[in-house]
């Protein structure tokens, strides 16, 4: 199983990525050269979703490992979704809380599916078909437009059985 440390490596790694792609656009607009270099990163760009300064940032990153294999870690973000986006196991597991898409019923404000640990969770599955979904682990979760750590909310801590 990967280490705590780093899952943290991981995801801290993976805000700075997005910082760059963000301050590449900000400084040079969506030019081919910057395309080139965002295509590097791994980022489609879109230059609709560069109108406002701070759209583009997603409100939280997360690492995530199957702490049955101490090969894969896959990073995401927070972000839309629909019923169909995840793997049968992870939206079976998502749909315990209730329906994908709406709000669930413990008081949580966040969107069930719309977290990165979902996405996260969802990447590691489809790279390890016939993962566990309770044996996932994941990093703290960062703010990228601030660096700050954000606690895993009520969804996500039922979902995953997170502390």
């Amino acid at each position: 199983m990967p280490s705590i440390t780093e899952l943290n490596r991981a995801v801290e790694h993976y805000a700075r990525t997005i910082l760059k792609r963000n301050v590449l656009v900000w400084r040079f607009g969506v030019s081919p050269d910057v395309k080139a270099k965002l295509k590097k990163l791994k980022f489609d760009v879109n230059e609709n979703d560069y109108k406002c300064r701070f759209q583009d940032y997603p409100a939280s990153v997360v690492s995530c490992s199957n702490s049955l294999t101490s090969t894969i870690i896959k990073s995401d973000y927070s972000r839309d979704c629909n019923k169909n986006t995840f793997m049968g196991s992870i939206q079976a597991l998502l749909e315990t809380i209730g329906p994908i898409g709406n709000k669930a019923s413990n008081g949580c404000n966040n969107i069930i599916g719309h977290c990165a640990e979902a996405h996260a969770a969802n990447r590691v599955a489809k790279t390890k078909k016939g993962s566990i979904p309770l044996s996932f682990v994941f990093s703290k979760a960062i703010r990228p437009r601030t660096g700050e750590i954000v606690p895993y909310c009520e969804n996500c801590r039922r979902a995953f059985k997170l502390k």
